[in-house]
This record gives structure tokens, sequence and C-alpha cells, in this order.
């Protein structure tokens, strides 16, 4: 471990990665390794007796492993497994892959070896590859989860499996792979949620505002179930199966449901405590239409339907999903509603908020994430009772995107990729929060790992006892009662946010007509004119101020940023500088007019905030 290559590679990695740094030199060695030259006369490496790379020629195997990648199709690269980095090395070295890459390594041992065995500091030091080495795999997991290689815009990312790295420690890296295929899924879907929801989010949201300010969260509600169970319905499949025995739960253990089974229990003469709504669509009026809201609480994300906000107020708690920045409208002493778990679906809001709130157990009931053996996906008396799904064989099975899942009470259950997705941020909330028990007293459905399998029956033989739905209720009425809004301080707000996009709109009217000038060139044929570099910097500066500015960032939940991330996709396709140009003067103009759209409108909204005399007249401060 004496050599150069070790000394240089450990000083790149003080410089770029030093907590790693330190792990490796407090390291003590406990795997037994032996790099030895291979015939070729590069290192290869023995772990336990076994080859981990060729005896003959280490760096031409590697290319047989890389020889079936176009690398020039993706942008980004995954290594579940680094041995010595022969692959890491020709990857990296290939002209035509100009993405990012992600390097996950088990073990520490290994990865010394491999900085003995040649220079990788280059590597090392290059802002587009990042490490991970780690060998609890649940870390490994977390740290790849938020170390920013997996993006909503960068959904082409190819998985290379070192084969005797897998081979070796198995368990770890089925773990590993696992968590990849779940992010890269969930960015694919946010992808698409962000071209489907991107109108609603922004309207609703700001629709939302003055009912947020009169509001309590969820998070003045403290831990209001300390120590109490609580169940959490969701409208899977396997719900019909249980409803008498949810009534038999009603006045004994707090029950939340989710909207989609919200409209299912009352129909059956079950009003839950609360029903917790993400949804900004407006198909999800359909859950509420022609209900009668008494008797339960909605806990409200902040840009859910007006209309179903008015519907329960004054019976509403907010709350903000994890990502989303519209909380910078509120006032600094009311800005802390609370915030709640977004993994893909309600029933994971509905989780956070329940624990957050300290019930303990957490009992799911039909949270199915699976379909039923007759192809029925709802809860019958669900807006969507009736749907189901049919395949006629193997291959329409994939078509329809259907995955065989484990299930809880059988080998496997048909589910779908995106209730893959919801299964694994299950488990990874699960993983976050050992210190709630959580009870799957599902009748069927997907196993999710961290739960108790129990009968619903069973749950309440256990658990009824120890529920007090009636304490709760009261906490939230006393809460309710003594809100005061802070009128003045959102008055303030409003004021600054207006001087804020006043700027910006003008800023993006200048950007517009800049963007039509550059179209127009192109369309006819002219020369592109040296301003046309200016146009790059510029987006990268937006881009900065939408991640950087609190109040710009509220432009990423309309139409030019979904525009502005697709125009950077085509922008890492495109083969040369003139194509780059291309792109540009074709997409950029959109891009600024989707901006402009969502800032002229949140301005707007603002101004019409800032004249409503209702509002105003409920204090005597504002001049």
């Amino acid at each position: 471990m004496g050599n150069n290559f070790y000394e240089t590679n450990l000083g790149a990695l003080k410089e770029r990665y030093p907590q790693l740094y330190e792990k490796i030199v407090a390291h003590q060695d406990t795997l037994s390794t032996e790099m030895i030259d291979s015939r070729s006369g590069m290192p290869t490496l023995r772990v336990h007796g076994k080859f981990f790379h060729s005896a003959y020629d280490p760096m031409h195997e590697a290319g047989y492993l890389l020889e079936d990648l176009n690398l020039k199709q993706y942008e980004g690269i995954v290594l579940v497994g680094m041995g010595l980095g022969y692959h890491l090395k020709k990857i990296w070295m290939d002209p035509y892959f100009q993405g990012k890459m992600l390097i996950v390594e088990k073990n520490i041992t290994v990865f010394k070896q491999a900085l003995a065995a040649s220079d990788l500091s280059t590597i090392i030091r290059d802002g587009l590859v990042l490490f991970v080495v780690e060998e609890d795999e649940q870390e490994a997991a977390r740290i790849i989860e938020v170390c920013g290689f997996f993006r909503i815009n960068i959904t082409k990312v190819g998985v290379i499996i070192h084969p005797p790295s897998m081979q070796m420690f198995m368990e770890y890296y089925l773990v590993i792979c696992k968590k990849i295929r779940s992010l890269l899924g969930f960015m694919r879907s946010s992808l698409g949620s962000l071209k489907q929801f991107q109108d609603f989010w922004v309207n609703n949201a700001m629709e939302d505002t003055v009912d947020i300010v009169a509001s309590p969260g969820i998070r003045d509600l403290g831990e209001m179930g300390k120590g109490t169970p609580a169940i959490i319905v969701s409208a899977g499949p396997s719900l019909d199966r249980d409803i008498e025995t949810i009534r038999q739960a009603k006045g004994k253990i707090f029950i939340f449901a989710v909207g989609t089974a919200y409209r299912v229990l009352l129909k059956n003469g079950i009003k839950p405590d609360v029903v917790v709504v993400v949804d900004a669509h407006e198909v999800i009026l359909k859950q509420f239409k022609d209900i009668d809201p008494s008797g339960t609480y909605l806990f409200s994300a902040n840009f859910v339907r007006k209309e179903i906000i008015d519907a329960f107020m004054p019976d509403v708690f907010f709350y903000f999903p994890s990502t989303i920045p519209y909380d910078v409208l509120l006032p600094d002493s009311q800005r802390a509603k609370g915030r709640a778990y977004a993994g893909g679906s309600v029933a994971h809001s509905a989780l956070d908020i329940a624990v957050q709130l300290g019930f303990n157990p957490v009992i799911l009931v039909g949270q199915d994430l699976s379909y039923a053996s007759s192809g029925q996906t709802y809860a019958s008396g669900s807006v969507y009772d009736g749907k189901t799904i049919q395949y006629q064989d193997e291959r329409d099975f994939h078509t329809q995107g259907l995955v065989w899942m484990r299930g809880n009470y059988e080998d496997k259950v048909i589910g779908s990729q995106v209730f893959y997705i919801f299964v694994s941020s299950f488990e990874q909330y699960i993983r976050r929060h050992p210190e709630v028990t959580y009870i799957n007293a599902t009748s069927g459905g997907a196993y999710i790992e961290g739960t108790t399998l129990m009968p619903l029956a069973e749950v309440l033989s256990h658990y009824a006892d120890k529920g007090d739905p009636a304490a709760c209720r009261e906490t939230m009425k006393k809460v309710q009662a003594g809100f005061v809004p802070n009128w003045e301080g959102f008055h303030e707000i409003l004021e600054k946010v207006l001087n804020h996009f006043n700027q910006i709109v003008n800023d993006l009217e200048s950007s517009c007509e800049k963007a039509k000038h550059f179209k127009m060139l192109l369309k006819e044929g002219h020369q592109l004119p040296k301003e046309l570099q200016t146009i790059p910097t510029e987006l990268i500066e937006l881009g900065k101020r939408l991640d950087e500015n609190s109040l710009t960032a509220l432009l990423q939940y309309g139409k030019g940023y979904f525009k502005f991330l697709i125009m950077n996709m085509e922008l890492r396709s495109a083969q040369n500088v003139r194509q780059m140009q291309e792109v540009f003067c074709n997409s950029v103009e959109e891009v600024y007019e989707g901006f402009l759209e969502t800032a002229t409108f949140i301005r707007d909204k603002i101004t019409d905030m800032l004249n409503r005399s209702d509002i105003w007249k409920k204090t005597e401060n504002i001049r």
C-alpha cells in the first residue's frame, strides 16, 4: 500500500471526499485480498482466493463487459461493484461518453486495492464522477438517494454490474440494484407528473394561499396521538373484505382515510376522523362529489383543488409536500405548517403525518399495491370502481407495465412498475423511522418489508382499548379555535414577492424577444450571430436561480420548467455545436414563454390578493 499510486489517489480523495478519506485511513482490513500481476503485466485481484479480474488481461476483459453498451446514448452510468476499476477507466476515457458516473463499492479493502493498482486521481477529482464506498447497504442506499446523481431530467441511465462483485456480495448489491431501479422509476414518474400537473400545481397553490394563511397546519397538532394506534385506510381491492371490521374500529382507533378510500368508507356508513388529500388534478373532485364532509377533518396539501378545501372549511389542516417551495408566500411566524413525505402516493404522506403526530403502531388497511386475481384494481364504491386489468399472454403482461411482486399471503401478486416504486418508498420510509411499529392489516396485496402482517380483526383485539380518537378530535378542535392568522405579516410578504416577480416578468419579456430573434434567424437560414453564445450562460444562471432563490423556485412548478428540462435533455443528445445551436434556437423561446406565463400568473394572483378588501379588513394594522 505504500506505492505512489496509493498516495496520489489518497491525496485526491482527501480533497474531494474528506470523510471517505478518513474512513479509509482508519479502516482495518478484514477481507482476504491479494493483488498480483496478470500475464499482460497489469494488476489483477484475488478476493478469498477468487479472481475479481482476468488473470491474463484485465483491461481486455473490461472491454467484453462493455462491448454491447452504446455509451453515446447514456446521460449517466452506474457501476455496481468497482473491483480494480478497469471498466471505470474504460468508460471514463471513452470520447463518446459525456455523462455522469456513479460508482458503488461495498468493500473498503477492495477499494483500497484499486487505489494502489493504478492512478485514479484525475477520475476522483472529476466533478461528473461520484463514488459511494459504504459497507452497510442501507446507508449506501441512503447516500445514493441524496447524492444528486438521480435527477428528474436524467432518464437515460445505464447500469453495469461487475459480476465477481455481485457474486461475492450478492445480498448487498441486490439492495443497491433495487434502490437504483426505484430511483430511476421515481424520477421518470416525476417527469411525467410534472408534465401532467404543472398547470394544476401553480394554479391551485396560488388559489389556496389565503386559506392556508387562515388555517393551522399539521405541525400545530404536536404529538396528539402519542402512544396510541392509528389506521390508514387506502382503496385497494382488498378493502371490500375489511369494511365491516373497520366499522368496528370506529371510535376505538383513530382512522385516517386517503382520498380514494373516503367515498368507500362513507358509502358504508363509516366517517373517518381525517381524510388526507395531496392530488392536484381536477379528477379528484369526483372523490368528493355529493358527499357530506361533516365529522371528518381534512389534512390538505397546499395545492389541492379549492372546491374541496371550501367544502371542509374551517375543519382543515394544511401541510406542504417535502419538496414544494410555496411556503415562501407565508409570513415567517406561520410558515411551519408542517411537511410530509412525498413518496409517490397520498398513502405515503398519510403514513408520515401519522408518525409525526406520534401514533404508534400505524396500521395499513387496503394498501394492496397490487391487483386482485380477478383483475380488480380498486375497492368497490371508489371513483375507479369497475376498472380492471386484463392481459392475454406474457408479452401483453409486460407491454402493460405489469410485474410480479412478492405477496403478503401469496407467493406472488400482480403489480405494476408504479406499485413497485411505491413499495420501495414505503420500505425506505420504514427503515428511516424504526422507532414506530408498522402493521400491515391488508387482506392480500404486496409485501412491504419492515411491516408486521396481522389480520385486522386481530389488530382490533390487541389495540382497540389503547386508542383514544375522542381526545385527538378534541385536540384538533382546540387548535382550530385557538389559531390566529398573521394577516399583517402576510401583507408584507406579498408586497416583497410582488416586487420580485415584477422584475422577473420584465427580465423574461426581454429574454423572449431575444429568443424570437434567434429563432427567426435560424428559420430564414441566416448565419447565427455570436450573441447566441450568451443564451447558454443566461440559461445556466436561470437554472441556478431556480435552485437557489426561494422565490424564483416557484417557477419550477409551471410550464417553463418542464420545457426547460426537456430542452436540456435534447442538448445532451446533440451531436455537435451546430445541433446544440439549433436546439437552443428552436426551444428557448418556448422555455422563456413558459416561465413568463407562470411568472405573470403568480404576479397577477398576488396583485389580486393585495387588492382583496375582504382579507385586509380583518386587521386594522394594514394601511
